[in-house]
């Protein structure tokens, strides 16, 4: 399973830094966004080498603590849903997420923080010379993700992909949840099967 935009609420705090430090009048909230590249919600961003909204540096390196370890978390029972799943479905749990290299401890502190148990961590990292963003060289039986492209390659390989419902992912048409609950309700329905 994914984290960011599934577990954890990192648009938030993005928002916040930028109303804090950019816009103070900004109206912004985590609803309104409803693109996956997030850029162009902030436009008073400094500007990176393409001329776009800076927002690997600003959020991703300069605020990167912030952004990755202080985050809530969607859910508050995520810890407890996760072990269900685990104890119910005799299931392994894994968290596959992208990170900014350097990002990485923030990431297991946040997990740590929230009490998160889970079989395996694969963290895929990138940097300005590696940017090998996919998540479906990992197998499983099950995948939930925000992202469509995620979702598509998870489903060329055989994974069954599932859709963490977010305002930029309505184009999906595959099987789809709302929450951690209805991804463990989902879960359920398929074990029927």
């Amino acid at each position: 399973m994914d984290n960011d935009g599934t577990l954890r609420d990192i648009f938030s705090p993005c928002i916040g830094i930028y109303k804090r430090e950019y816009d103070p009048q900004c109206t912004l909230t985590a609803a309104d966004i409803k693109n996956y590249d997030m850029r162009q919600y902030f436009p008073k961003l400094p500007l990176d080498k393409d001329g776009l909204p800076d927002i690997e540096t600003v959020f991703f390196t300069e605020h990167a603590e912030e952004v990755f370890q202080d985050a809530l978390p969607y859910e508050v029972e995520v810890a407890e849903i996760l072990a269900q799943i685990r104890q119910d479905f005799n299931a392994e749990t894994y968290l596959v997420t992208l990170q900014k290299r350097g990002n990485e401890k923030y990431t297991l502190n946040w997990l740590e923080n929230y009490n998160i148990h889970l079989d395996g961590i694969m963290l895929i990292t990138y940097d300005e010379k590696n940017c090998t963003k996919n998540k479906d060289i990992i197998r499983g039986e099950v995948a939930l993700d925000d992202y469509i492209r995620n979702l598509e390659d998870y489903a060329k390989v055989g994974t069954i992909p599932v859709c963490f419902d977010r305002p930029w992912n309505q184009d999906w048409s595959g099987k789809r949840v709302k929450s951690l609950y209805g991804f463990y309700l989902l879960l359920q329905d398929l074990k029927r099967k």
